[in-house]
């Protein structure tokens, strides 16, 4: 993810998917989210496609989920992707591409990790990885 196209066998070597995932905390006023949310990835459009690029996020997942309690940055991207929207809904009569792309895969990548979370914990930590560092 990033600024380029993305192709599945990346995702591991992408250093905008394993800053998000690795051990430091992002803020969501950091910079980071402009370049991070500005990938180009063809979502999938059957559950096929949509179980390979599971696999091929797992091992980003198994890390999110090792170090999100203490960095929050699921929360921070949950943030970011509030304020893109509403930057969103404001802005409608601008039709500016940038926040309506950048909000969508902001969505697209919430969704791949809380489907990966729902699958593989309990409901309450769900929760607790959704809310820690949102304070």
């Amino acid at each position: 993810m990033g600024t380029s196209a993305s192709q599945h066998a990346d995702f591991v070597k992408n250093e905008y998917l394993v800053r998000f995932a690795g051990e430091e905390s992002i803020s969501p006023n950091d910079p980071f989210w402009n370049r991070f949310l500005s990938f180009t990835l063809k979502a999938p459009q059957e559950s096929l496609d949509d179980s390979i690029l599971s696999e091929s996020l797992k091992s980003i997942y198994e890390s999110l989920l090792k170090h999100n309690l203490k960095t929050g940055n699921l929360a921070a991207l949950l943030h970011v992707l509030i304020s893109r929207s509403s930057e969103v809904l404001i802005s409608t009569q601008l039709e500016n591409t940038m926040f309506n792309w950048q909000t969508y895969n902001a969505l697209f990548v919430v969704r791949c990790y809380l489907k990966y979370l729902v699958h593989n914990v309990k409901e309450s930590d769900v929760i607790r990885h959704e809310t820690q560092g949102s304070g």
